[in-house]
């Protein structure tokens, strides 16, 4: 198993209207080429420095979509899928057979956030910085590349360090940009 840790850079998009990038279906890649699994997972280490009252931290992810550096966009969308970041486990938001090769960009299209504090639902607002080449409405691009192996299964966490990115933001509370990329190859 080999396993090393990318941080990535990472941006928020929230200048373009559009939507993710439209890619290749992934049941489209031919039967007679080379591939590995990708499985493409959302969380955050355990918190331990926020506030107590904080009891949990919600993403809703929508489009998802990687590049190979090789064929292109790809398109990895499973549906919307609520994902919170206190949970003791990562999420999966995506799990696909796709080619072997270099993978250089990995977008995360993000429909909503919130927080739940003194058992109480608040708004929960992105904060960092904007890049203006994102063509998302909202959301993660995580600039940094992962290989693909042949009949290997690579795992790829987007994580979120809360104790580095969750603060008070006006009269609610703000998450930051700041994520890491771990990959793990089996």
């Amino acid at each position: 198993m080999k396993f090393y840790a990318i941080t990535p850079l990472v941006a928020l998009g929230a200048l373009a209207a559009g939507c993710a990038q439209q890619g290749i279906d992934p049941d489209q890649i031919p039967d007679n080429v080379p591939t590995g699994t990708l499985t493409l997972s959302l969380g955050s280490p355990e918190p331990s420095d926020i506030d107590p009252r904080v009891e949990e931290v919600w993403v809703r992810v929508g489009d998802l979509s990687v590049r190979s550096e090789e064929h292109g966009w790809v398109d990895l969308t499973e549906g919307r899928q609520d994902v919170n970041l206190m949970a003791a486990d990562p999420t999966v938001i995506a799990s696909s057979e796709l080619w072997t090769g270099s993978y250089d960009r990995t977008e995360i299209g993000i429909e909503d956030t919130w927080i739940v504090v003194d058992g109480q639902e608040q708004d929960l607002a992105f904060l960092g910085d904007v890049d203006p080449n994102d063509i998302l409405g909202k959301g993660l691009v995580v600039g940094d590349s992962f290989y693909l192996d042949e009949d290997m299964e690579t795992d790829v966490l987007v994580s979120w360090d809360l104790d580095q990115n969750l603060e008070p933001y006006g009269d609610g509370w703000g998450l930051g940009a700041s994520t890491t990329l771990d990959v793990d190859i089996e």
